[in-house]
């Protein structure tokens, strides 16, 4: 099972859309089996089970105890390594994480994510979040940097400064419908060719 780490530098950088995004691509385009676990006190997936689970089309199905059916993705409310070997052993091909903030108590696991992305936002008031971590874990560690947020000028100017790629995230209104934009975007990610 590959496991997908996902980290926001800093709050409100849209962590939680990319990983929805990247759950519905895995799931519904790539067609693998695919677990979307929420490893954060954000509580955000409750919210989100909550909404769809009002929608006249029942996207969202009781699963077990602390998960629900969206779209074509597994979302568990509440992550911890015994879920991970459990999700293993079940069949799942793929399991995103959204960790929320990066944070010193999910540092380790993050870091033992098959591929890890770091969610950061080029504006002028969060840019240093992202230099802060570029210059160190992240670049031991080989992470992949994604944006929603941040002016072309702002990211451009950081990719020279700090050496990296950042893949700009495509605006969205719902994360689980992937568009032909988000599809070409989430395809190029996903085959490693920013």
């Amino acid at each position: 099972m590959i496991l997908v780490g996902i980290a926001g530098l800093g709050h409100a950088v849209g962590t939680t859309h990319f990983a929805l995004m990247t759950a519905e691509y895995l799931a519904g385009v790539k067609r693998k089996k695919t677990a979307l676990v929420e490893w954060n006190p954000g509580c955000a997936f409750r919210k989100i089970a909550a909404v769809y689970g009002g929608r006249e089309e029942n996207t969202v199905r009781a699963e077990t105890c602390g998960s629900f059916h969206l779209m074509e993705t597994v979302l568990y409310t509440e992550g911890d390594p015994g879920l991970l070997i459990r999700l293993g052993n079940t069949g799942y091909a793929a399991c995103v994480i959204d960790f929320g903030v990066m944070r010193e108590e999910i540092r380790s696991e993050y870091f033992r994510c098959t591929r890890r992305f770091a969610v950061a936002a080029a504006t002028r008031w969060q840019v240093a979040d992202l230099a802060e971590f570029a210059a160190g874990e992240g670049k031991k560690s080989h992470c992949e940097y994604v944006a929603s947020f941040g002016g072309r000028r702002q990211l451009d100017l950081a990719e020279r400064y700090l050496g990296i790629r950042i893949g700009r995230v495509p605006p969205s209104g719902d994360p689980c419908v992937i568009d032909g934009k988000t599809m070409a975007f989430l395809g190029r990610l996903w085959r490693g060719g920013l």
